[in-house]
């Protein structure tokens, strides 16, 4: 069935795809202000599924909780001091971290002791992760 009336003939893709779509829109007008929040939702569900997860979960266990730390720094830029006032660890430690998660790809140092993050939005993920630490598995 073909017209606007149909999700399904609006979007494409496989079977599985369009019934997860009329299943995620079902009651829902198409362009409508919860159509969209549904599907930024969505979005970043995918983004942090497909593209964040992985890289914070191959992390060594004291390198994901100076990350998740990240998360109540205020940023941008990332400072050795800001991330000393709410990590416990050493300031000597944080720094062989910090070096480690340049290495990693986490971050990317501009210049001595101010860092920005390497993928975008990567600190709204880690506000995101935070708050739900034990969904999929997440280590708390």
């Amino acid at each position: 069935m073909t017209g606007a009336g149909r999700l399904p003939d609006r979007i494409g893709g496989d079977r599985p795809t369009v019934r997860r779509s009329e299943r995620m829109f079902r009651g829902i007008e198409i362009g409508s202000l919860e159509a969209e929040e549904v599907i930024e939702d969505t979005m970043y569900e995918r983004h942090d599924a497909d593209f964040c997860d992985p890289r914070v979960d191959a992390l060594k266990p004291s390198e994901h909780d100076l990350v998740m730390t990240m998360a109540d720094c205020p940023y941008p830029p990332l400072t050795t001091s800001s991330v000393q006032n709410y990590s416990p660890k050493s300031a000597g430690n944080i720094n062989v971290l910090m070096g480690r998660l340049v290495e990693e790809g986490i971050v990317f140092r501009g210049m001595k002791g101010v860092y920005e993050l390497n993928a975008p939005r990567f600190h709204d993920y880690l506000k995101r992760r935070q708050v739900r630490p034990h969904e999929r598995g997440y280590p708390s």
